[in-house]
């Protein structure tokens, strides 16, 4: 399982703080569940989550916006976790399949 400080400096796009919904479809659970994103960039994200999908596994994703109205849809994949330190700060990385566009992003920051 990779872990966030193996995978520093990889990335493409500079990520910005947030605080959006993502209801999430994984291998976890049977059906949707939502968690939230902490931070974001056009080409992933960090999900603040307890149940941790397995790196490498490919999850859809639906981004919500504060009226809980679907933004953008796709899928992603889990490249890393974070299971060590306080629950409330594990979750997982994602890298989407489909970058996300400018127009789409701003409306999620």
């Amino acid at each position: 399982m990779e872990h966030f400080r193996e995978y520093q400096g990889r990335r493409k796009y500079q990520r910005k703080k947030i605080s959006c919904e993502f209801r999430l479809y994984t291998s976890i659970k049977r059906g949707a569940y939502s968690s939230k994103a902490s931070d974001i960039s056009k080409g992933g994200a960090f999900i603040k989550s307890q149940f941790l999908p397995k790196s490498g596994e490919v999850i859809t994703y639906e981004i919500l916006d504060s009226m809980f109205k679907v933004v953008t849809t796709g899928n992603a994949k889990v490249v890393w976790t974070k299971d060590r330190g306080p629950t409330k700060e594990h979750g997982f990385g994602v890298s989407f399949e489909e970058e996300i566009d400018d127009q789409t992003l701003s409306a999620i920051i």
